[in-house]
């Protein structure tokens, strides 16, 4: 493919990304997919850490910045470090929320563009393989995942990962160790963009092997050793250059010991194979009645092919049923949504119990803790190369189909394209940051000083002060935050619990006035957690949690630049 039609690629991508984040753009300081929506204001938080780490010479991998004074293993929090360094020039010359809407469109785009190379990789034309990056790169469940998982949306590995296999396994037309490099290369950037990727990656991989030995069995003696030599090579890749990360993940401070709790709740629904969700534009209210009650939650329920799409994978299926890409696509992309699909058949919103393949996967220590639904990306891709491959053959008449057929695929392929349209507009909020955090009285912390922010931050519901954290040069330290935790076997949010989380959590949930009992317990916190000061920003029954902080510091606040704020000496309690 010729470079200058490579990039023409991209910039059409783009371009439709943009489009599709137009509200964003066109509004400064307006946050895509909403403020705090999802992760959002965590995910802002997560991708400045790691530039500040490196210029102020800290881990990148741990901060203390939240949780203070345990701090966080952000190897178990999917902190994306190298999304951090991607957008570092973009937020330092124009802030934090331009910086995340250009990651959330890169997203999409480079993911479109890299099935796009997917599908000239597989001998398509450039508008066939045009059409292709546009079926993978905004289908719904990237459209879907971008209302607040813009980690996940970054889905450059399964056509990169296809293209390897195929030179792999397949053609063998480079050395074999090369062919592994490059894969051990691939997996390691996805441990440092988003971890689970690369269980899902292995799985998808291990699945389409499989397939792929099966339907070629009797071509399996002669290739062994070149992928025997591949696989090691990729292993040894993978273990050098992620190895480190992987070892402080496992063995640094805060890790997490034994197996990860799995989950049962993200897995992917048969209806929303047909059924589209709230997410998609053409979404009937008959439709939206089902999908509405699915598991999860919006952004999970992405698993929508469409009766289009699955129309003409089923055309495909029988117009081309001799072709081997033809029979590996279809046969691995039925494989992958059985392991999607996750221990349980969901069918509209009802679980019913069935061995299914992810029965093999739950046994495996951290893998089973993956979520399966979000398996489907690999289903997306095989079902936009398989339309790919159909318009191909049509476009290049290899198929023998009337002139009424041709126009009838035609039709299915516009069709198709409509129905992955995202519901417009795309959710999109102002941001507003009290200007304390962005101005001069901020310094009169001291750098590095530990400082509670009201409201609490624990979780997706209200992560604000996160973000007002991001937007005051990470000056401070937070006994607070939304990161990943754990109590025992069970996965949990924020930080453990005390009594100064369940005092501001209830104030910001219905007000009230906690008592002298309620004050003591929180400026015993605020004592084993070195507090200098308390900040209270704007927030739900702001009145209410300024008279407690107000009794907590003993004296009266000063108002600074639409924060209320104390300073408190915890030794003189």
């Amino acid at each position: 493919m010729r470079p200058g039609a490579r990039a023409g690629a991209l910039v059409i991508y783009v371009l439709v990304a943009v489009l599709l984040f137009h509200d964003a753009w066109l509004h400064p300081q307006t946050l895509t997919a909403g403020a705090g929506g999802g992760d959002t204001s965590q995910a802002m938080w997560f991708f400045s850490w790691t530039p500040y780490a490196l210029t102020h010479g800290s881990n990148p991998l741990f901060t203390d910045r939240i949780n203070a004074p345990d701090g966080v293993n952000l190897m178990w929090n999917s902190a994306a470090p190298l999304l951090g360094l991607l957008i570092w020039p973009v937020r330092a010359l124009f802030g934090s929320v331009v910086a995340y809407n250009t990651l959330l469109t890169l997203a999409l785009a480079l993911s479109a563009w890299c099935g796009n190379l997917a599908a000239r990789h597989f001998g398509l034309r450039p508008k066939v393989a045009l059409l292709t990056g546009l079926l993978y790169g905004f289908c719904p469940f990237l459209t879907a995942h971008a209302l607040g998982h813009a980690k996940v949306s970054w889905s450059v590995l399964p056509p990169l990962l296809l293209i390897f296999m195929h030179e792999a396994l397949v053609l063998q037309r480079r050395p074999a160790w090369r062919s592994g490099v490059y894969v051990g290369l691939l997996f390691a950037a996805q441990v440092l963009l988003f971890e689970e990727g690369v269980g899902l990656g292995a799985i998808a991989f291990i699945a389409g092997a499989a397939v792929l030995a099966i339907l070629h069995r009797h071509e399996i003696a002669g290739r062994i050793r070149n992928t025997v030599v591949a696989a090691a090579t990729a292993a040894l890749t993978f273990g050098v250059v992620a190895g480190p990360a992987i070892a402080f993940q496992i063995l640094g401070p805060r890790h997490r010991g034994g197996s990860l709790p799995g989950s049962d709740v993200y897995d992917v629904d048969l209806a929303n194979l047909v059924l589209p969700t709230r997410s998609v534009a053409l979404a009937p209210a008959a439709a939206t009645g089902v999908t509405d009650h699915l598991s999860g939650n919006l952004a999970e329920s992405g698993a929508y092919l469409g009766v289009a799409v699955l129309g003409l994978l089923l055309a495909l299926a029988v117009m081309r049923r001799r072709d081997p890409l033809v029979r590996w696509i279809v046969a691995t992309g039925c494989l992958v949504t059985l392991f999607a699909m996750g221990p349980n058949v969901m069918l509209a919103g009802d679980a019913h119990r069935a061995p299914l393949p992810w029965d093999l996967v739950d046994r495996v220590p951290l893998l089973g803790s993956a979520y399966p639904a979000r398996l489907f990306i690999y289903v997306d891709l095989l079902g936009a190369l398989g339309v790919g491959v159909l318009a191909e053959a049509v476009m290049a008449k290899l198929v023998a189909t009337s002139r009424a057929a041709r126009a009838a695929v035609g039709l299915a392929v516009v069709l198709a394209l409509a129905s992955y349209v995202p519901a417009q507009p795309f959710p999109a909020s102002p941001v507003s940051v009290p200007s304390y955090f962005t101005g001069p009285a901020v310094a009169q912390i001291p750098e590095g000083a530990t400082v509670l922010v009201a409201p609490f931050a624990h979780d997706g519901s209200d992560d604000a002060a996160m973000l007002w954290q991001t937007e005051a040069g990470m000056r401070f330290r937070m006994p607070e935050g939304y990161f990943i935790n754990f109590h025992g076997s069970e996965r949990a949010d924020g930080p453990d619990p005390s009594a100064t989380r369940t005092v501001m959590l209830d104030i910001a949930a219905v007000g009230g006035d906690p008592g002298d009992a309620e004050r003591d317990a929180v400026r015993a916190d605020l004592h084993r957690w070195g507090v200098i000061a308390i900040l209270v920003g704007p927030m739900p029954h702001r009145a209410e949690m300024e008279r407690f902080m107000e009794r907590v510091a003993g004296t009266p606040a000063q108002e600074q630049d639409g924060v209320s704020v104390w300073r408190v000496d915890p030794t003189s309690w």
